[in-house]
């Protein structure tokens, strides 16, 4: 609370003034308490030294999908935010979007690949034709589709 200080009647203009020594500073609020589990902690140690060793061989880059995607699996195993972003040193909003990246592509941080197919098919390169025909064992030839 702040009290009035009447300043002496010579003063013009200083009536009823603050003083600066008078004000009382206000309480800090209370912060929650920030707290991990042991195996939390030890798995968010160890992320935050591989995003140190990334970003000393790779300074001013991205982090890999694969270091996203172990972000995003440490926030899925119940880490909380803040302990995520101060071991990426990251924001809450690149967060943000790495989980929208993740939720596009299927669940997967990195980004979208073509589908593999089940199966190689593999084709052969000698015709029949070839075999008979002397002068064609030196030519290689690759026709693709029809």
């Amino acid at each position: 609370m702040h009290r009035r200080v009447q300043r002496p009647r010579g003063a013009a203009g200083y009536e009823g003034c603050l003083v600066a020594a008078d004000r009382e500073e206000p309480e800090p609020m209370p912060q929650p308490r920030r707290t991990l589990t042991t195996p939390q902690a030890k798995r968010l140690k160890q992320l935050g030294a591989t995003v140190d060793a990334y970003r000393a061989g790779h300074p001013r880059r991205r982090l890999s999908p694969g270091l996203r995607a172990q972000a995003l699996a440490a926030l899925d195993a119940g880490a909380p935010v803040w302990a995520v972003r101060e071991a990426c040193k990251v924001s809450a909003t690149q967060i943000a979007r790495w989980r929208q990246a993740a939720a596009r592509s299927g669940g997967d941080a990195s980004p979208s690949r073509a589908a593999v197919p089940a199966s190689v098919r593999v084709l052969s390169g000698v015709d029949t034709d070839s075999r008979e025909n002397p002068l064609l064992d030196s030519d290689i030839e690759l026709r693709i589709g029809g």
